[in-house]
């Protein structure tokens, strides 16, 4: 038997590059979900609890962040911060206190319409002169949201302690376990069809020690004998 171990080879070389092409362009192929809030149907509640001499009327609306939120994240571990997220503001002008909760809920529409556990906090307000108020504003705890797509996103809202004039921003962090679109995840698991030069670089393997077979073969037969 002419058996060919350089050629041999170098299909295999040939078929473990083309597995690694394939896998390379299925990588880039993956993309990661972007996440969108569907702000007409999330809510933001503020509620007083108690006043001293007056009310402030104290009350909170999604910032100019919360309008603009469109994230695409790079990685499974990333997060992000919007320093904007909720506007602050107290609508009486005399001197008072209050006590008040808030409570928020947050529904994103993209990459799948999910709604995230509602979020709650409390705090006083004082509001001293003009548009000058004081205040602390603490959350009890976090809102989270698992989609269907697979990923679970935690938002944690930060809090507030100051004095500021007019309107104070507050911040929100998004993180969480994410899970790029086609990986599978969610519902199932997407099935991945096995790549043609998975299937050569086989039939390669199967060329070679069938080969070595026969060469052993051959080498323990009887040799002929000249008549």
């Amino acid at each position: 038997m002419n058996f060919r171990l350089p050629g041999l080879l170098a299909a295999l070389a040939v078929s473990v590059g083309g597995i690694l092409s394939s896998g390379s362009a299925q990588a880039q192929a993956a993309t990661w979900p972007t996440f969108e809030l569907d702000l007409a149907a999330s809510s933001i509640s503020v509620e007083a609890e108690g006043c001293v001499v007056s009310c402030t009327g104290f009350n909170g609306a999604f910032g100019q962040g919360a309008h603009d939120f469109s994230w695409t994240p790079a990685s499974a571990r990333e997060s992000h911060y919007v320093d904007d997220f909720f506007t602050w503001s107290t609508s009486d002008r005399g001197f008072g206190t209050e006590l008040y909760t808030v409570s928020t809920e947050l529904v994103f529409s993209s990459p799948d319409l999910q709604t995230a556990s509602t979020a709650n906090g409390g705090g006083l307000v004082v509001q001293l002169w003009g548009d000058f108020s004081a205040g602390v504003l603490h959350w009890t705890d976090a809102a989270s949201v698992t989609f269907q797509q697979g990923s679970t996103l935690d938002v944690v809202f930060d809090g507030l302690a100051g004095m500021w004039n007019g309107s104070v921003e507050t911040g929100v962090r998004f993180m969480g376990n994410l899970i790029q679109a086609g990986t599978g995840g969610g519902d199932g698991v997407s099935s991945v069809p096995l790549p043609g030069s998975l299937v050569l670089l086989l039939s390669a393997f199967g060329a070679f020690f069938g080969g070595r077979r026969l060469m052993g073969a051959g080498a323990t037969g009887d040799t002929p004998r000249a008549a």
